[in-house]
C-alpha cells in the first residue's frame, strides 16, 4: 500500500492524497492550490497521475482547497464516484457552480482586455460551469458513522469533523495479503464549543494519521473573548459612525458571524446597525445551512427551541444585485459588510476596499487564514498599498485580527485530538495542511504528547504503509 502527497504538503492549500493498494487507487480530496491567479492555472491543472486510474475520491468538505480541483479530475477523463456527506455535497454543488461561473466571467473579461494588447496570452477558466454539473452528477451521499465498502477490500466511514457543516473525518481500512491499515484523515479539525455544528467526534485509534496543521503552531484568543472585541468594535463603529468591512469566507465563516451577531443583537449587547451579507454565494450557503438541522449542536437547537432564530436579527440585510452593492459602498456609516473573498483576492470585498481602504475611519477585520500570494496576505503583514484594480491604494483603515472565529483547532485542541489516541498510538503521524512552520508545530505536539514517528511530508512524496 502505497500513500502520495499531491497537495498539502508543508503548504496549506490543494489537500489531495493517493492511496493505492494491489486492488484500487483512490483519493482523499481534491483541492485547489490557492494564491496568486498566475500560478494557480498551472498547479491546479497538472496531476502527477491519470486521472482515468482513479476509482473513487473521498470528500471531506465543501471548502475550494478540499474540492475544488474536482472539476479539473472529472475533465481529465475521471469518472467514479465522489463520496461526500448531504450536507457536503450540496454546499460543493454551490461553490462549484459559482466558481465555474465567476471563472468564466473573469476569462471573458481579461480576454477582452487582451485582444488590444499584442503578446498577451489569452486568458482560460479554471473550469467552467459545464465542468462543475458534469463533477456535481459523480457526487454520492454517505452519511456519519455508515461503513462503506468499496470494490478492492476498503472500506470507509466519516466522523464530524466539527469544521463546517457537513465536514468529515475521512477513517478507511484497506486489506492486503491479510493486513489491514487504519489511515485516518483529518480534513479540517474544528474546535469544540465552536457556534451551531456539533463538536468534532475524534476517532480512538489509527495506524497511520494524516493530520492537518493549519494552526498547530498557535493558540487561538478565546471565542468568548473575541465576540467581546467584536461588540467593542461594533459600539466604536456607532459612535464613529465607520464603516466596518469584514472579508468572509462565505461557507462556515459567514454563519458564524451571523450567530455572533444574532446573540449580540438579542442580549442588547451592541446597538443595532446595517449589517449586510453582501454575497450571493453566502446568502445561498445560509439557507444550506438552515435545511441541515441534524447537523446543529445543543446550543443551537436550544435556541431555536426558545424561539430565537439564530441565523437571523434585526439589522440584517442579505444583498443580492450588483447595483446595491454599489450602493451599499457609498451608503453613510455606521453599516458592517460581510463580504467575500475571505482573503480578499476577488469577489465584491474588492469594490468596498477599493473605496474604503484609505479612510482612518474604516475598520477592516481578517477573521480568516490569508495564503501567501493573496491580497488578505499583504495588508495583514503590514503592506502600506496595495494594488486593486489596476490603481495603487494606501492602507489607512484600521486593520483588526480576530482569529477566535477560526474553525480550525490551535495548538492545544490539536494536543486534545492526540490524547484520544493515547492508548493505541498511530505507527506514524504526517503533519500536512500546514505552512513549514505550522507543519513543525504539529511535529512537536505529536512529539510531546503521542511520542510516535511524525514526519511533515513534502508535495511528491510517496509513503510505503
Amino acid at each position: 500500500m502505497e500513500l502520495t502527497i499531491h497537495g498539502a504538503g508543508q503548504t496549506v492549500t490543494g489537500s489531495l492524497f493517493q492511496v493505492t493498494t494491489k486492488n484500487t487507487s483512490f483519493l482523499l480530496d481534491c483541492g485547489l492550490f490557492q494564491g496568486r491567479r498566475e500560478d494557480q492555472y498551472q498547479q491546479n491543472h497538472r496531476f502527477d497521475f491519470d486521472p482515468k486510474d482513479i476509482d473513487c475520491v473521498i470528500l471531506s468538505h465543501a471548502h475550494l482547497d478540499h474540492c475544488g480541483r474536482l472539476p479539473m479530475l472529472v475533465r481529465g477523463g475521471f469518472r467514479g464516484p465522489i463520496f461526500t456527506t448531504s450536507a457536503s455535497a450540496e454546499l460543493c454543488s454551490l461553490l462549484l457552480r459559482d466558481v465555474g461561473e465567476s471563472e468564466e466571467d473573469d476569462a471573458a473579461r481579461d480576454r477582452s482586455t487582451q485582444s488590444q494588447m499584442k503578446g498577451k496570452p489569452q486568458s482560460e477558466p479554471l473550469f467552467t460551469v459545464k465542468d462543475a454539473e458534469r463533477t456535481i452528477r459523480q457526487l454520492k451521499i454517505v452519511e456519519y458513522n455508515t461503513k462503506k465498502t468499496l470494490p478492492g477490500d476498503v472500506t470507509f466511514r466519516f466522523r464530524d469533523a466539527g469544521h463546517i457543516l457537513g465536514s468529515s473525518i475521512i477513517e478507511t481500512w484497506m486489506e492486503e495479503n491479510g493486513r489491514i491499515v487504519h489511515l485516518v484523515d483529518t480534513g479540517d479539525v474544528g474546535r469544540k464549543n465552536a457556534p451551531i455544528i456539533r463538536d468534532p467526534d475524534y476517532p480512538s485509534t489509527a495506524s497511520y494519521l494524516l493530520c492537518e496543521s493549519t494552526y498547530a503552531n498557535r493558540t487561538h484568543e478565546p471565542l468568548e473573548r473575541t465576540i467581546k472585541r467584536f461588540e467593542q468594535i461594533i459600539i466604536k463603529a456607532n459612535r464613529h459612525q465607520s464603516h466596518i468591512l469584514v472579508p468572509a469566507f462565505a461557507i462556515g465563516r459567514t454563519q458564524a458571524l451571523i450567530y455572533a451577531l444574532n446573540l449580540l443583537v438579542e442580549n442588547e449587547k451592541v446597538p443595532i446597525i446595517p449589517v449586510a451579507i453582501d454575497s450571493p454565494l453566502a446568502i445561498k450557503a445560509t439557507e444550506i445551512f438552515k435545511r441541515h438541522r441534524e447537523c446543529f449542536d445543543d446550543e443551537m437547537w436550544d435556541l431555536i427551541e426558545s424561539g430565537d432564530a439564530p441565523l437571523d436579527f434585526k439589522g440584517l440585510q442579505y444583498v443580492e444585485r450588483q447595483y446595491d452593492s454599489d450602493a451599499l459602498s457609498q451608503q453613510r456609516g455606521p453599516v458592517m459588510i460581510i463580504a467575500g473573498s475571505g482573503m480578499m483576492n476577488g469577489g465584491r470585498i474588492l469594490r468596498h476596499l477599493y473605496r474604503r481602504l484609505e479612510d482612518r475611519n474604516t475598520h477592516l477585520l481578517v477573521i480568516g487564514f490569508q495564503a501567501p500570494g493573496t491580497l488578505g496576505h499583504k495588508i495583514v503583514h503590514g503592506a502600506r498599498q496595495v494594488r486593486i484594480y489596476g490603481r495603487i491604494k494606501r492602507v489607512k483603515a484600521r486593520l483588526q485580527r480576530l482569529y477566535g472565529f477560526s474553525a480550525h483547532a490551535d495548538r492545544s485542541e490539536l494536543a486534545n485530538f492526540f490524547a484520544s489516541l493515547r492508548h493505541q498510538k498511530p505507527n506514524h503521524v504526517f503533519a500536512v495542511h500546514g505552512s513549514p512552520q505550522a507543519c513543525q508545530g504539529l511535529v512537536r505536539i505529536v512529539k510531546q504528547t503521542l511520542r510516535c514517528p511524525v514526519t511533515a511530508p513534502r508535495i511528491g512524496q510517496k509513503i510505503r504503509l
